[in-house]
């Protein structure tokens, strides 16, 4: 996997395989109530516009922002892919 442009990659920590089936909705409403919790996500991969941020490095995003993030499952990882601009701080 590469970043392209100005995105960071990041470790989706909230990810939870269920063994239950649930709706589209219930598994929505449960990542949503996850990624507020979230402030130490660490950085998988970078675009090659990001110059301030190495992969490694734990950053926080505000919760806001992960909510309208994209989540994917990509070679059985959880990620979660934001724009560069939305990192608040680096730890």
């Amino acid at each position: 996997m590469r970043a392209r442009g100005s995105v960071v990659i990041l470790k989706n920590l909230a990810y939870r395989e269920s063994k239950i089936e649930l709706t589209e909705q219930a598994k929505q409403s449960m990542m949503e109530e996850s990624l507020a919790t979230l402030v130490r996500l660490p950085i998988l991969h970078i675009g090659e516009q990001v110059t301030d941020l190495k992969v490694g490095e734990e950053v926080y995003v505000d919760p806001m922002r992960l909510m309208s993030a994209i989540r994917e499952v990509i070679d059985e990882e959880a990620i979660i892919i934001v724009r560069s601009s939305d990192v608040q701080f680096v730890y």
